[in-house]
């Protein structure tokens, strides 16, 4: 019979030192069982059987020769059955690191040893607590982007933890504040929400921050990490990460500064994902921009859009567009019959432009569409010459007794120019169609000299009939 404790815990004190100090392959496994169960803090370190934790130590022994030097505490034993031992400690190692850095970290075992020929032999290890010096990068709740932050010594790490605790539940990720943002630190949270391994992570990044977001948000984000250098507190943002199937997440973050042991100065934040309330809050604006009954933009929405467009130096024409005759419908084949109408019109627009060109519904039967860039009249007045022959055979055939036809009037430039004088010379020319026997359409250029116009009046320009 063994000696008790005595001989339980220099028996684990003799395959620490094989283990860890010697790194003597043989040595080790001839103080363990051959059935022994082994989980590790590793992602990788789970070996069920002596053979399946000897691949496991050869792999480390290649990747780290050199000695590891240990010391037990807070040492617990307890005699389960007769000759099978059960151990708790605590286990603090120390490992020379370049640059004459020693590299401490701490790790709660336990360990059953069994009785076997005389000699105690151990049966199951376990290592409960993840190391940041692990060879996987693992560090609950974080995989580390590169060996300086697996280097973390405990009081940081202590440290780094306290602030996480702060920013969860949500995607970590943490960056240097140095060109191109390495990653400082990444948890599987954010993995999963992006779709990608820690492995694939990294290289589909390149081990940047900047590289994971939309091209088009990166100057947002790079202003912000080059003030964070000199500024405390926490900071929040919105941007675009890429996922691995290519599609992009639009996350919320809030983070802040912070040094690393080394003095280096990083930020470490808490992402979450905003994408269905991104989406949400488009829908909303797009409705509220959108005329319920066409689905063409109502006024608010096409001047928006009008506006903005009319920033670019390029050659456009607005044209606006009135049903003749509308109200016959509605008297004669009912209000449904002219919903139907008006989104008849709509679809017959927009299957007479493009689909960049803006279409808009000004109100009751009116319409306009602005078109940019503009070829130019010509190619305008054969469209509307089709349009206003293809609205003719809807309305025989649907409409006899109403006599509708559709009449436009349309202005063209080129360059900025405000809305309101696009619409007021679209408006005076609409007008002029009508005035003309109606089914009809006027197309002039802009007078940017001319003074605004009161009242409506005709002047010369391109005209033509809706055959």
């Amino acid at each position: 019979m063994c000696n008790g404790k005595r001989s339980a815990y220099e028996a684990l004190d003799q395959f620490f030192h094989a283990y860890l100090v010697e790194r003597d392959l043989e040595k080790t496994l001839s103080l363990l069982t051959e059935d022994l169960y082994s989980l590790g803090a590793g992602a990788e370190e789970v070996a069920v059987s002596q053979a399946e934790f000897a691949a496991l130590l050869r792999e480390q022994f290649s990747a780290l020769p050199g000695p590891i030097h240990y010391q037990i505490s807070r040492y617990h034993e307890k005699e389960r059955a007769p000759g099978l031992w059960d151990c708790l400690c605590q286990m603090t190692t120390t490992l020379a690191a370049d640059g004459g850095r020693v590299i401490e970290f701490a790790a709660r075992f336990t360990a059953s040893l069994q009785e076997r020929d005389g000699r105690l032999l151990i049966a199951s290890l376990h290592m409960s607590e993840a190391s940041s010096n692990q060879a996987a990068g693992a560090f609950f709740p974080l995989r580390f982007a590169d060996c300086a932050a697996q280097a973390l010594e405990a009081p940081a790490q202590l440290g780094l933890v306290s602030l996480l605790g702060e920013l969860l539940p949500g995607g970590v990720i943490g960056a240097y504040l140095e060109e191109g943002f390495p990653f400082y630190a990444v948890n599987d949270t954010l993995l999963d929400m992006l779709g990608y391994t820690h492995e694939e992570f990294l290289a589909a990044t390149g081990g940047l921050v900047s590289n994971a977001v939309h091209v088009d948000d990166r100057p947002i984000l790079d202003s912000l990490f080059s003030q964070l250098a000199f500024r405390k507190g926490r900071y929040e943002l919105e941007y675009r990460m890429r996922k691995k199937d290519g599609d992009y997440l639009w996350v919320y973050e809030t983070g802040k500064r912070i040094v690393t042991p080394e003095g280096r100065d990083a930020a470490i934040c808490l992402v979450s994902d905003m994408t269905e309330r991104v989406r949400q809050q488009e829908l909303l604006l797009r409705e509220a921009r959108l005329d319920p009954l066409t689905g063409v933009y109502n006024r608010r929405g096409g001047e928006e859009q009008i506006a903005r467009a009319l920033r670019e130096d390029l050659p456009w024409m607005f044209l606006l567009l009135d049903i003749d005759f509308f109200k016959q419908v509605n008297d004669l084949y009912g209000h449904q019959e002219g919903d139907r109408l008006l989104c008849f019109v709509a679809r017959h627009i927009k299957a007479g432009f493009r689909s960049g060109d803006i279409i808009l519904r000004l109100g009751g039967d009116e319409f306009g569409v602005f078109i940019q860039p503009c070829t130019g009249p010509e190619v305008i007045r054969q469209r509307l010459e089709e349009m206003g022959r293809q609205y003719h055979a809807e309305i025989q055939a649907r409409y006899p007794l109403s006599g509708s036809s559709l009449s436009f009037g349309g202005v063209y430039g080129s360059g900025p120019a405000a809305f309101s004088a696009l619409y007021q010379e679209a408006d005076l020319l609409l007008y002029g169609s009508k005035q003309h026997g109606r089914g009809r359409y006027q197309l002039r250029p802009l007078d940017r000299n001319r003074p605004a116009l009161r009242g409506r009046t005709t002047r010369p320009a391109i005209s033509g009939p809706q055959e």
